[in-house]
């Protein structure tokens, strides 16, 4: 074994000790090079809070369900390949950060996690979640970006307490639709993934905020956009998308639109009914002119137009706008 391992074993029994001494019940044992975790640190059961990040864990023991008080375990940056069944013990947990892992699958005693309301697994190696993953009725922060997964089971309509989803960098080709029943989400990442529509369901998500789409194989948005009256931010870059739909001028509160990077040849004349709009990127599309009464929405701030067709206009436009 290596000195940086036996280094880090005597500091991470030092700092055991020392929590033992003083009763504390938060412990961090973050890069200490560890590949296992002392048997002491199972005795100390009023522990609240567990940092292990950052070492070279491969798995978790069975003791690890002594800790029963935990609220908070930091998990990310280790080699685990799988969590045990005994994580189910933690009912306490809130706070479940297991980042940047080797993970291929969730135990399905994930779903005894009720009180769970953040959960990381980005960085993994999963291809799909567990039905389970519905038992998790308290979660509000759920990121599983950059992964392999290539959908989200319908079972993900039982997380009704979701806010932020986060699902970017996987191999997703389309949502269920039931992911109509997550009407609390305020924030939905799903840029860098395989998607070639989404479902008019989507409309359903009416306390949407940020929608980032970006980076997908979008050839078309559906009109059911139109529902998500609370969007400000609309990211749409690198897609296939050769118009707009007209519904689009219904996002009134939509402050940030992007559509840079498509095929684009027209804008609806309708989008300078987007009065709200502070930033407008349409650049590297197809267009050769935009409407003039572009030059109307007095809150825009940045439009961006670059790289559009031959003889476009665009770039007189783009002038007048801001200079306006």
């Amino acid at each position: 074994m290596t000195e940086e391992f036996h280094l880090g074993v005597n500091e991470a029994r030092k700092l055991i000790e020392e929590a033992q001494r003083s009763k504390s019940n938060v412990l961090n044992l973050s890069s200490q090079y560890l590949q296992f975790l002392p048997s002491d640190l199972f005795k100390l059961k009023n522990l609240t809070s567990l940092d292990i990040s950052f070492n070279k864990l491969t798995a978790l023991p069975p003791e690890i369900q002594e800790l029963k008080n935990l609220n908070l375990l930091k998990l990310s940056g280790n080699e685990l390949k799988a969590l045990p069944p005994e994580i189910q013990e933690l009912k306490n947990l809130t706070y479940l950060d297991v980042s940047f892992n080797e993970l291929t699958a969730l135990p399905p005693e994930i779903q005894e996690l009720t009180d769970l309301t953040s959960l990381k697994l980005s960085g993994n190696k999963l291809t799909g979640l567990p039905p389970e993953i519905q038992g998790l009725k308290s979660l509000t922060e759920f990121d599983i970006s950059l992964n392999e997964l290539t959908g989200l089971p319908p079972e993900i309509q039982g997380l009704k307490n979701l806010t932020s989803l986060s699902v970017f960098r996987n191999q997703l080709t389309a949502l269920p639709p039931e992911i109509r029943a997550l009407k609390n989400l305020t924030e939905l990442d799903l840029s860098f993934n395989k998607l070639t529509g989404l479902p008019p369901e989507i409309s359903e998500l009416k306390n949407l905020t940020d929608l980032n789409v970006s980076r997908n194989q979008l050839a078309a948005l559906p009109s059911e956009i139109q529902g998500l009256k609370n969007l400000s931010s609309l990211s749409l870059s690198s897609n296939e998308l050769t118009g707009l739909p007209p519904e689009i001028v219904e996002l009134k509160n939509l402050t940030d639109l992007n559509v840079s990077f498509n095929e684009l040849t027209a804008l609806p004349p309708e989008i300078v009914k987007l009065k709200n709009l502070t930033a407008l990127d349409v650049s590297f599309n197809e267009l050769t002119f935009l409407p003039p009464e572009i030059v109307k929405l007095k809150n825009l701030n940045v439009l961006a137009a670059v790289s559009n067709g031959r003889n476009s206009e665009c770039e007189r436009v783009f002038t007048i706008a801001t200079d306006k």
